[in-house]
């Protein structure tokens, strides 16, 4: 952390480099959850160049972190506009609403995603999302998912995903006497 801020603070706003090394630093304030920090800085990104794709998505995570909602829409147009792949914008709106607690838009959004090959960091999030609100409506396609890719998760993970489809097995016998 302390290189990248010192990179930044010794290059001057007239260097080519100032972009880069200000988003760097940025991102670096927002890996180590140091959001206020991240938005002041990036109040000052979004005046040099405001519809780069790294702006966009870290405008972005930074709103999402400081349950800034006009921020939110506006940078979910943006980056609707900018053409992502569908799994990041899905991604994106999916953080949007854990932060939120909205837990049937994150069921939709998880359905909706466990549909695409998904990177480590999406999945993450997935099982994050649904080991955290015990939903059994992101814990069965989530399971399909796990089986056809061979991805297998820690045991304690495991054990908790059982758990959700258990309880659910259990509240559906229960509604059947």
């Amino acid at each position: 952390m302390e290189e990248t801020e010192r990179c930044y603070r010794e290059t001057s706003t007239t260097s080519r480099k100032y972009l880069k090394r200000l988003t760097e630093y940025i991102s670096e304030l927002v890996k180590r959850g140091r959001y206020l920090e991240a938005n002041h800085f990036f109040l000052k990104l979004c005046e040099i160049s405001p519809h780069h794709g790294k702006t966009i998505r870290l405008g972005y995570a930074i709103a999402i972190a400081v349950f800034d909602n006009d921020g939110v829409l506006r940078h979910d147009k943006l980056l609707t506009d900018s053409s992502p792949d569908i799994s990041e914008l899905l991604w994106f709106r999916l953080r949007y609403y854990q932060s939120r607690h909205e837990v049937s838009a994150c069921e939709a959004i998880s359905g909706e995603l466990l549909k695409n090959q998904l990177n480590g960091e999406y999945l993450s999030t997935i099982i994050e999302v649904c080991l955290e609100r015990q939903s059994y409506v992101i814990a069965e396609p989530l399971a399909w998912y796990l089986v056809k890719n061979r991805i297998a998760l820690s045991p304690l993970a495991n054990n908790r995903l059982k758990q959700t489809v258990v309880i659910r097995l259990i509240e559906t016998l229960r509604g059947c006497r």
